[in-house]
């Protein structure tokens, strides 16, 4: 194994491992406020002043639940379906089972284009509600860390592979 194809295996295996983790970790944590008034407003509706911690299988749930259904579904589709799609073509491309065709390197690159897109939703997400009134706190968890790290890892595994594929492809012309 070159030291391409190491390197290559060992980001799959961190993506992996990080996607996986970010599946289960908050991706981000809100602690309710109401400015001067919050003292005053916990006494009076304690369970609105609990913290709320997020994950991306809950907030997908919780979507589903209250009949927000096409969003969920988009959610799941970026967040969910196409990582782990992503992922099962770098694992085949890296321990070369299957040789990747010309469409699928090109649906990876589609869904390649759209791997952060979860990523800014939660940092437009977290900027909106940095915004509002009150004294409400909004922390990034270690989940989004892990997600992120996720997507960046798989997105430089498939500039990799296709950097090699196409030397390869160079290389045969060559010949």
């Amino acid at each position: 194994m070159n030291a391409s194809r190491w390197i290559s295996m060992t980001a799959i295996v961190i993506s992996s491992v990080a996607f996986g983790v970010a599946l289960n970790l908050p991706l981000l944590s809100i602690q309710p406020g109401a400015g001067q008034w919050t003292g005053v407003a916990k006494l009076l509706a304690a369970n609105e002043f609990k913290p709320i911690s997020i994950t991306l299988y809950g907030g997908i749930k919780v979507l589903w639940q209250d009949n927000e259904k096409l969003l969920a579904l988009i959610m799941a589709l970026f967040s969910l379906v196409l990582p782990v799609i992503k992922l099962t073509v770098l694992w085949a491309e890296g321990l070369g089972v299957v040789p990747l065709s010309r469409p699928i390197w090109q649906a990876v690159r589609w869904s390649s284009k759209y791997a952060m897109l979860e990523v800014m939703l939660i940092g437009l997400m977290i900027l909106l509600l940095k915004k509002l009134p009150g004294d409400s706190e909004v922390r990034i968890e270690p989940g989004a860390w892990y997600f992120t790290c996720s997507v960046l890892l798989s997105l430089l595994v498939s500039g990799m592979f296709k950097t090699n594929a196409n030397e390869a492809i160079r290389n045969l012309n060559q010949v």
